[in-house]
């Protein structure tokens, strides 16, 4: 054989190959469509309803929706359409639980000449609580989900159903078991009164209150206290204001007294707090407070320390320390034992944070 007709042959068995791998590849390739096509859940249903009435329903998987029209809902022949949305068109509210999958039942906008009956699923899990289920509907002006009333349970089948004039998207619901919280004026011992109730959630799923204010607690989390801030307003006027935050907002939260001498200001407790005032006294609280090092800056005075609330006069070494109480049953004091007036310039300031406890 000649090295032309061996050359011949070498690239005729190459072309072969190479053909060969290509039919296998595209054999593969049609191979992998037609499986994941046939995996695809049908997630729309359609169907044409006249006066006549009728039954329009979607299946897929073990559940189903569907769509019943007695005669003469309708004046004339519709397209309806049944589909499961991929999405919630918005959240449901945080006391319930979805408890099936979001149906949509259109066209939207069409108003039925009486009440249809329309079928949605729930979730296997709740097979045994199917009586404590609900429905609500999807709401486009509100932009919130509202209850619908429940005309009856398939348990078998795991539909709920209930009746409508109109279309929309719904969803069946379940109420979640939630703790006691107590009200803001709930007087419980040992809480404290800043703010509403803060709650943490232990390991066990319980819910207890969140210990507030947590003055000198570094090793607790903490909600946040008040806070007394002073400072001059525009070079001239004392501002003495009682607020959750320290705050050079002079229209802000709630006035304190400065008394004559400088060294303690009064707030109203009862005016401020509700908690203090449902209890009836200021004394039934534990008081407690402290200058708040990163927000305090006096002329003769300073901290040498973030973790020392003390302050201590720069050529003495006298200190001054923050100090509260409860002096009659409306009224409480915070005092730094000395004028103070004279501390607080263009540039100074004050302020400290507070906290009380109930303790009856």
């Amino acid at each position: 054989m000649t090295f032309s007709k061996i050359f011949q042959t070498i690239i005729i068995i190459f072309f072969l190959l190479s053909s060969q791998g290509c039919n296998k590849s595209k054999s593969n390739s049609t191979i992998n469509n037609t499986t994941n096509t046939e995996k695809n859940e049908i997630l729309t249903s359609s169907k044409t309803i006249g006066s006549s009435g009728g039954v329009v329903s979607l299946q897929y998987s073990d559940k189903k929706a569907l769509a019943v029209f007695p005669e003469n809902a309708l004046n004339s022949d519709e397209n309806i359409v049944i589909k499961r949305n991929t999405a919630l068109p918005a959240s449901l509210s945080s006391n319930v639980s979805q408890a099936g999958d979001s149906i949509n039942y259109s066209p939207e906008g069409i108003i039925f000449n009486k009440n249809i009956t329309l079928g949605i699923p729930y979730f296997d899990k709740y097979n045994n609580s199917y009586d404590s289920l609900g429905i609500k509907y999807y709401d486009p002006i509100l932009g919130d989900w509202t209850e619908v009333q429940v005309k009856s349970y398939d348990p078998q089948n795991n539909i709920i159903y209930f009746e409508s004039n109109h279309f929309s998207n719904y969803i069946a619901y379940i109420e979640k078991e939630m703790p006691y919280y107590p009200s803001e004026n709930d007087l419980v011992p040992g809480e404290y009164f800043t703010g509403s109730p803060y709650y943490y959630t232990r390991s066990d799923g319980t819910k207890e209150l969140r210990v507030k204010g947590c003055i000198n607690r570094s090793d607790l989390v903490c909600a946040q206290p008040w806070h007394l801030s002073m400072y001059l307003y525009q070079g001239k006027d004392l501002i003495k204001i009682i607020d959750r935050d320290f705050t050079l907002n002079h229209l802000s939260g709630y006035p304190a007294q400065l008394s004559n001498d400088g060294s303690y200001i009064t707030f109203n407790a009862m005016e401020i707090f509700e908690k203090v005032k449902e209890s009836g006294d200021a004394r039934l609280w534990d008081w407690q407070c402290e200058f708040v090092t990163e927000h305090t800056r006096l002329v003769n005075y300073r901290s040498y320390s973030e973790n020392d609330p003390r302050f201590i006069q720069d050529q003495t070494g006298d200190r001054i320390y923050a100090q509260i109480d409860a002096v009659d049953k409306n009224n409480v004091r915070i005092g730094w034992q000395i004028n103070i007036v004279p501390e607080i310039k263009a540039t100074e300031r004050l302020s400290i944070r507070f906290e009380a406890r109930y303790d009856p």
